[in-house]
C-alpha cells in the first residue's frame, strides 16, 4: 500500500494504482485503476475504475452532502435508471467524525458506458471544507449485475477503510 498524505487528510491507495495527481482545483488527488482488480473488458467495452479526491465547498457535512446528491442530477452527461434511488448512509470514521457513504449510478452516454458512483462524503473542521472520496467504475451493462457480481459496494468500503481526517 502507497499511503497519501496532505494537512487535512491521509489514504492509502494499492502501490499499483497510477497516480494521476491534481486536475484542476476541485480533484485535489486521482488515481487509476484501470485493468487491476477487474477484467480489461466487459461486453465488448473497457472496465475503466478509478479513486478520486474531491474538495467540496461546504460548510458543513449536511452541506457537503446536500451538494454531493445535488451535482449527480446536474451533470447533462448522465441518464439515471427509472427505479434507482442514490442510496446514503451515515457512518462514524475511525478517527470519530462523522460521515456520508453515497451511491449512484447512471448511463455516460459521450462514453457509452454505464457507471457505478461511490462516494465517502466528510467535512474537515481543520480546513473548513468538505471532501469526496469517490470511487467510480465505469462499464458496459444496462442491467448493473456487474456492479451486484463483481461486489462493488465491498470494493468501495475496503478503500474508503483507508482514509482518515487529520
Amino acid at each position: 500500500m502507497k499511503v497519501v498524505e496532505t494537512e487535512f487528510y491521509s489514504l492509502k491507495i494499492p502501490a499499483g494504482w497510477l497516480d494521476l495527481g491534481k486536475l484542476g482545483n476541485l480533484v485535489d488527488q486521482s488515481f487509476d485503476a484501470t485493468s487491476l482488480y477487474f477484467v480489461d473488458s466487459f461486453s465488448n467495452a473497457p472496465i475503466i475504475a478509478g479513486l478520486f479526491v474531491i474538495n467540496a465547498p461546504a460548510d458543513n457535512l449536511e452541506d457537503t452532502r446536500t451538494k454531493c446528491l445535488k451535482g449527480y442530477k446536474d451533470n447533462p452527461d448522465r441518464i439515471f435508471p427509472k427505479d434507482f434511488v442514490d442510496e446514503q448512509t451515515k457512518i462514524t470514521l475511525e478517527s470519530g467524525q462523522d460521515a456520508y457513504l453515497l451511491k449512484t449510478r447512471f448511463f455516460r452516454p459521450t462514453k457509452q458506458l454505464n457507471q457505478s458512483r461511490f462516494d465517502l462524503v466528510v467535512y474537515s473542521d481543520k480546513a473548513k471544507q468538505g471532501y469526496l472520496v469517490t470511487v467510480s467504475i465505469q462499464y458496459k451493462d444496462d442491467t448493473y449485475i456487474f456492479e451486484k457480481d463483481n461486489n462493488l459496494d465491498n470494493f468501495a468500503n475496503k478503500l474508503y477503510s483507508y482514509f482518515k481526517l487529520k
